[in-house]
């Protein structure tokens, strides 16, 4: 059962993933986006991004950049879930030795703010993700290369982050193609609490 606590900033870690839910606000055009929004990726969810704490203030990072989380919670409420393994062993391809070999990878959350922010230094222009489009429609180049970072939405990004730094976020889908449903029902995660957006944070 899913506990809703009040008072719960205190408790909240840099590499935590915090999840928006729609806005609460019905006679604004956001929430109807949200809810749009939240209908075509089939979830409960509307983004995601991760924390990071700096210099006592709760910002998340993502494709928006970086907000403030306090300033998120006055139009929505959001969900906060927490990385369960502190390492993550995973099996890679050594194409010096041609074999397989396992390596052990900590999980560091400023390490993977660093990968997020990196993604989004540039805001592509509206014609880079036309001509993007067409050019992968028209001539079958879809790959997993970082040029498709430019156009991607914050669940991707999201993953594409944990893999750089040795996590498998969602190890059955395909690098960079992730969704925030999939990443939401992720094994590496659980859910923690939600944080209203009316209620008195400290």
């Amino acid at each position: 059962m899913k506990q809703i606590y009040v008072s719960s900033l205190d408790l909240l870690e840099t590499g935590d993933i915090v999840f928006y839910r729609p806005m609460r606000d019905t006679r604004t055009m956001g929430w109807l986006y949200d809810k749009i929004k939240s209908c075509f990726y089939r979830s409960p969810y509307v983004y995601v991004g991760l924390l990071q704490q700096i210099s006592g203030v709760h910002y998340i990072t993502g494709a928006n950049g970086l907000e403030i989380l306090n300033s998120i919670l006055e139009d929505r409420d959001v969900d906060i879930y927490r990385v369960t393994r502190e390492s993550n062993v995973r099996l890679e391809y050594d194409a010096e030795d041609n074999k397989i070999v396992s390596h052990t990878y900590k999980f560091d959350g400023e390490f993977v703010a660093m990968k997020l922010r990196e993604q989004f230094k540039k805001n592509p222009h509206w014609a880079y993700r036309i001509h993007f489009w067409i050019r992968q429609l028209f001539c079958n180049r879809f790959s997993n290369d970082e040029d498709i970072m430019k156009i991607v939405n914050c669940a991707t990004a999201l993953e594409y982050a944990f893999n750089e730094v040795g996590y498998d976020f969602c190890p059955r889908v395909s690098p960079n193609y992730a969704t925030l449903d999939i990443i939401s029902r992720s094994s590496l995660i659980d859910y923690l609490f939600t944080v209203k957006n009316d209620a008195d944070q400290h």
